[in-house]
């Protein structure tokens, strides 16, 4: 004789209902908030990547300016035509906003400078004129200027820029650059 399984007709296969409220509030309490720490985390890094890429060109507009001032500068002119001396003479100051009427001449007597444009700064050697940032990062205050205290003392070129680094989603993110510079003739 061969025994046939019995089937309980009151046993159901799957989960009871309350098994199944119990789930889906689970899931309402766990879904939202992965999904907000993975927000935060996301936001979190596209602020120090804002940061990082802010502090890096900013830093590197610095060193590029200081850098060929220290070692490329020997006088400065307000044109390049007439390349008439500003800040040789005691007691003497000029300053530019633009800084295309801030000519650095060098030891060969080639001219360069910065030009401000908007924002966006720019190298200008007399022939060709490139920006020295990239397209995300703005350029904001751009000011350079030069003092020479008296007739023995060198002339000090200085200069300041504000960078910055805005989103549509983020606060804008600024950072001040400012520096004093001797021009060794």
């Amino acid at each position: 004789m061969v025994l046939m399984p019995v089937h309980n007709k009151n046993k159901t296969q799957g989960f009871t209902l309350f098994e199944m409220i119990i789930v889906m509030l689970v899931l309402t309490i766990i879904l939202p908030t992965v999904f907000s720490i993975l927000y935060v985390i996301t936001e979190q890094q596209f602020r120090v990547y804002a940061l990082t890429k802010t502090k890096r060109e900013g830093d590197y507009m610095y060193s590029y300016i200081r850098e060929r001032i220290i070692r490329d500068a020997s006088s400065i002119v307000d044109d390049r035509g007439t390349l008439n001396p500003i800040c040789n003479a005691a007691g003497s100051t000029y300053s530019s906003t633009a800084g295309d009427d801030f000519i650095f001449v060098d030891k060969s007597g080639a001219t360069f400078n910065w030009s401000y444009s908007g924002t966006a700064l720019f190298v200008d050697d007399g022939i060709n004129q490139s920006q020295i940032h990239s397209d995300a990062i703005t350029v904001d205050d751009f000011l350079i200027r030069c003092r020479k205290n008296t007739s023995s003392s060198p002339t000090i070129v200085e200069f300041s820029f504000d960078v910055s680094f805005s989103s549509q989603t983020e606060e804008t993110i600024l950072l001040p650059y400012k520096t004093k510079v001797v021009l060794r003739p």
